[in-house]
């Protein structure tokens, strides 16, 4: 065995030490592998969510920020003329 420096990490080297394949060993980095792939979904789902929220945040913003320029009228209104007397 190697000269290891502290007592930690030969009690790590002898709890790791046998098969990888089988026993405490591969149970550990088989937790370890899914813990790791449970951490990395959550966090593409995270930026995925986030990104998707900014970009319908974005949209919404621009649609209500543009400038709409009215129609123009193709004519004059006039006022109505005072209706008529019938003078007797």
């Amino acid at each position: 065995m190697n000269n290891l420096p502290d007592d930690r990490t030969r009690l790590l080297a002898a709890t790791l030490e046998g098969e990888w394949t089988t026993g405490p060993a591969a149970a550990m980095a088989l937790r370890a592998a899914a813990h790791a792939r449970h951490r990395r979904a959550i966090k593409r789902a995270t930026l995925t969510l986030a990104v998707s929220a900014a970009a319908i945040a974005a949209v919404v913003i621009s649609r209500r920020t543009r400038h709409r320029p009215r129609p123009q009228r193709s004519f004059v209104r006039q006022r109505r003329p005072p209706p008529l007397r019938v003078m007797k």
